[in-house]
């Protein structure tokens, strides 16, 4: 039964702590402190995640599982729409209804466009799972500038994608260096231009150091980094997203 009931979540470990660290980005931003609010983010957006791996079982028309698919797509679909009329009726607006669903078409995608290399399949995974930061933010404070949560899902999006491009050069034994440089220059340039237009808080600072910090190590220990077991980059990949949250906190806090 055990075994069952694990075979319906996403498999993915280190979606899991994506998910934690954006909805801990989202109350870190939001500098409010609104429990409830809090709670009913991380249940909407944590069941969007999870109706990913029994849609994938339904659409694929497993036989042993295709009973049980409808079961837990009922369950963590009433537990997303409970949890996010919850939401409207505590701050109404439109923002709390077009992120939820922009993360199910997200998360829809990706159970259902197989063709797509893995490396696309994180990306989108990983933009999908950043929208909890606005979310997050969303449901503590309604009436938000849009234009700035859309800054601050651009750059939780590219702070969690850059794991995607260390582990590729991890992949490839190096071949994808060139792409990977580009990808953290822009990063860099992007959220420098977000910072100086006043649309990123400053502190955003803290954890681009800190993907900054991890990938110059890579480059720096490459050979070694090329040996490590996928495994344990994922460990390291997930220390480094929850010391993003960190470093922003102690940044705030100062």
């Amino acid at each position: 039964m055990a075994k069952e009931l694990k075979s319906f979540f996403p498999k993915e470990h280190g979606a899991y702590v994506v998910l934690l660290s954006a909805w801990l980005f989202g109350i870190v931003f939001s500098h409010e402190s609104d429990n409830y609010g809090f709670t009913l983010s991380l249940i909407l957006s944590g069941s969007l995640f999870c109706l990913q791996e029994p849609i994938k079982d339904f659409i694929n028309g497993r036989k042993k599982s295709v009973s049980h698919s409808v079961i837990y797509v009922v369950l963590f679909s009433s537990l997303a729409l409970c949890s996010g009329i919850l939401l409207l009726v505590k701050s109404i607006g439109i923002p709390q209804l077009i992120v939820p669903l922009i993360a199910v078409v997200l998360s829809f995608s990706i159970a259902t466009r197989s063709r797509y290399s893995v490396i696309v399949k994180s990306m989108i995974g990983f933009i999908g799972l950043s929208l909890v930061t606005p979310l997050t933010i969303l449901s503590a404070q309604s009436a938000s500038d849009i234009v700035r949560l859309l800054a601050i899902w651009v750059f939780v999006a590219l702070f969690f994608c850059s794991s995607i491009f260390c582990v590729e050069i991890r992949i490839s034994k190096g071949s994808k260096i060139t792409t990977a440089i580009l990808y953290h220059v822009l990063t860099v340039a992007i959220t420098a231009i977000l910072i100086s237009s006043n649309l990123l808080p400053i502190a955003t600072v803290a954890p681009l150091c800190v993907i900054t910090i991890r990938f110059v190590l890579v480059l720096l220990f490459q050979k070694r980094y090329s040996t490590i077991a996928i495994k344990h980059i994922g460990i390291q990949e997930s220390i480094v997203a929850l010391a993003g949250v960190l470093f922003t906190t102690i940044f705030l806090l100062q």
